[in-house]
């Protein structure tokens, strides 16, 4: 029967009019049987055999066509198909009515037809623009069908849902009530009436209350649409009650057809709606809401307002707030920075969202009392678990003040009080040094540089004699900087340099110091020499970088505690080659220690870009 323009084919006709003629009271070897044309008789059979006998069938446009019929076939059997403008003038011919078959014109109902086509008992099609929509996709219907395992009967449920995949196809039931409402909202659908009702009457079946939300915004499809999204953004605030302006117009239609539902399960369904269709909008969204930002700003108290997951608003307000709090001397929690990580504003704004967590840290340790260890060994232990990882966090919020263009203000009140309270710390370590240096650099559980080949190193080559050391001077790092590439390096599970952080996340170095005074010449020469050299300011008034091999080169061929290892220093003139000198070095199995420097490693300290934000990597 098929019919891709949704009429029905040739081999339909047959079974209606053998439909009709049942209803009439069955064959008969005589008489005629008069049809009123409707869908599904368009090409007719040119007769129709019975078991009285085959009826002739003929297709007649007047009155008088039809009694020149009637004479010719003598009272042989046949179904007369009449237009409906001619069945209606022969209620006035007695004579032709008397004669037919009962006594009237004979018609086919939506039903009759729609149980032929799809061959299943059909009820439920009383509305007259279901039959209408019905006998105008009669071959949709049966091709519907043919997708679906076949029914006892097709109610007026099933009825719809066949009506709406052949008329606009089988997204409305397949897609997800938001996935709807996001192409609407972007183009609204321009249907006919009879097909605008048919899909506001299925949806509420095919997609429960969210259903009727959107029967409810297909009736005016403009604005409607668009209000169902910005004034659901709106609703997402966590508030126990709302201001009707708010609601906009779902206030008066919670309570009317087709939606009809408690306002409190409206809103939760409309807030969950609009955040699903504002995620599949994506970047599209940006006009919807600029304007849910617009009523919530009018409509809401600050307070209320940035509770919202959604509105860009109470991000962008939540911030502010945070900002101005750690500025004035209040932490910002983590369970804060959370609320802001799952904004559906962080990715737009994750550039504010990385000052605010940089801040949050800060405001953090100023929150923590401050009582400086008397001992050197706990200053410095204090320093590695807390003071530098001030020191990062104030480099990372540098980094990320570089990027944004928000809270500037903000944020240098709060650098200036976390550096105030690092300076006091300093000030008392440099005490601490001054008060006894001897017995602070020889202190049990620190290393000092020229020590760290008899307190480190050693101990490894008594348990692998053979062991080859990879020694690696970064030289102008500053701590913050060193515990970046340590917490990198333990990321990594591809380079198994045995660094993982410890229950909290961190990763530090040892407890060490430098011997005074902390000029280059004289850190680096304690590290090469393994002892502290006895003219630790005549590199840095004589022999400057370009000397520098006859120092540490010098110095290294000396060191003691290598015990005739064979040994290689590369300084910066080395690595011009890109480093692959030195990766031969490492390469090569007999020799015992290489050792490289890498100068400027950290520019904030030092050198002609002081105060440059740079970021090292391990692969850098």
């Amino acid at each position: 029967c098929a019919d891709p323009a949704g009429g029905c084919g040739v081999s339909a006709a047959p079974l209606l009019l053998r439909r009709l003629l049942d209803q009439a009271g069955g064959a008969a070897e005589t008489g005629y049987l008069l049809v009123i044309e409707g869908e599904g008789l368009e090409d007719l059979p040119k007769s129709m055999p019975t078991a009285k006998g085959d009826y002739r069938v003929h297709r007649v446009s007047t009155e008088l066509g039809l009694r020149h019929l009637l004479w010719q076939a003598k009272g042989a059997p046949l179904i007369a198909v009449l237009p409906e403008e001619l069945a209606q003038r022969i209620q006035k011919s007695p004579d032709l009515l008397r004669r037919a078959r009962n006594q009237r014109v004979h018609a086919l109902s939506v039903n009759d037809v729609l149980e032929v086509v799809l061959g299943v008992r059909v009820v439920g099609a009383e509305l007259p623009y279901m039959q209408e929509l019905a006998l105008e996709n009669v071959g949709k219907l049966q091709q519907a069908m043919s997708h679906r395992t076949l029914p006892t009967v097709v109610d007026r449920k099933l009825l719809t849902e066949l009506l709406v995949d052949a008329v606009v196809g089988e997204q409305v039931r397949m897609r997800t009530p938001a996935q709807l409402l996001a192409a609407w909202v972007q183009n609204p659908p321009q249907w006919q009436k009879n097909i605008s009702q048919l899909i506001r009457d299925a949806l509420p079946t095919l997609h429960s209350d969210e259903g009727r939300l959107l029967a409810w915004a297909l009736a005016e499809p403009e604005p409607r649409l668009a209000e169902l999204v910005v004034h659901g953004a709106v609703l997402t605030v966590e508030a126990a009650e709302l201001p009707k302006p708010a609601w906009g117009p779902l206030w008066k239609a919670a309570l009317e057809p087709p939606i009809d539902i408690d306002r409190r399960i409206l809103r939760r369904t409309v807030a969950q709606l609009a955040e699903e269709t504002l995620s599949t909008l994506g970047d599209a969204a940006g006009k919807l809401l600029d304007e849910a930002d617009r009523i919530a700003r009018e409509t809401l108290v600050p307070s209320v307002l940035q509770t919202s997951r959604v509105l860009p608003l109470a991000f962008a307000d939540r911030c502010h707030t945070l900002a101005q709090q750690a500025a004035s001397g209040k932490p910002i929690s983590a369970a804060d920075i959370s609320w802001l990580a799952s904004h559906r504003a962080a990715k737009l704004r994750d550039k504010d969202l990385a000052v605010l967590e940089a801040m949050a840290r800060l405001s953090r340790f100023l929150d923590q009392p401050q009582s400086p260890p008397a001992d050197i060994l706990e200053q410095v232990c204090a320093y590695q678990q807390e003071g530098a990882f001030a020191d990062l966090a104030m480099l990372q919020l540098r980094r990320a003040l570089a990027t944004s263009a928000r809270y500037h203000s903000e944020a240098n009140k709060l650098l200036g009080a976390v550096l105030k309270r690092r300076d006091r710390e300093n000030q008392h370590f440099a005490q601490t040094l001054a008060s006894g240096y001897e017995p602070a650099l020889h202190r049990e559980g620190l290393t000092p540089l020229h020590r760290l080949w008899k307190r480190v190193v050693a101990p490894l080559w008594q348990e692998q004699q053979a062991a080859r050391l990879y020694l690696i001077v970064l030289d102008g790092c500053s701590y913050p900087v060193f515990l970046e590439l340590l917490y990198a390096l333990a990321q990594d599970r591809s380079l198994p340099v045995g660094i993982r952080p410890d229950a909290q996340g961190r990763v530090r170095g040892l407890p060490a110091l430098s011997p005074l005074p902390t000029v280059t010449s004289h850190a680096r020469g304690a590290i090469f020499l393994g002892e502290l050299p006895s003219d630790p300011l005549v590199a840095e008034t004589v022999f400057r970088d370009q000397d520098e091999a006859k120092t540490d080169k010098a110095r290294f061929n000396q060191n003691a505690a290598l015990a005739g290892r064979s040994r290689r220093l590369f300084l910066k003139g080395d690595l011009a080659d890109g480093g692959q000198e030195l990766l031969a070095a490492l390469s090569d199995k007999d020799l015992a220690v290489v050792a490289v420097v890498f100068n400027a490693v950290d520019d904030q300290i030092g050198s002609v870009n002081t105060g440059a934000t740079v970021r090292m990597a391990p692969e850098n």
